[in-house]
């Protein structure tokens, strides 16, 4: 499978499933990063209360940055 990225808030009801989806991911070999925001809601840095707050904005960064190594080809970087 390729690298995959995960992004959960501790105060996010999809917490223990993100974890243990990272988990099963990472069992079988694969490439995951779980990024952990401490009181992040819900679709940090993508949607809600939290997307212009410094949590969200460094969320956002870091599926960018994420997305850059892996998705974009050295043309499109």
């Amino acid at each position: 499978m390729p690298p995959a990225l995960l992004s959960v808030g501790t105060a996010d009801p999809l917490l223990d499933d993100t974890l243990f989806m990272a988990d099963k991911y990472s069992a079988y070999g694969n490439n995951i990063d779980l990024a952990i925001y401490e009181g992040g809601e819900h679709g940090i840095g993508h949607f809600g209360i939290q997307e212009d707050e410094e949590m969200g904005t460094r969320a956002r960064k870091h599926t960018l940055d994420f997305m850059k190594q892996h998705l974009m080809t050295k043309e499109t970087k």
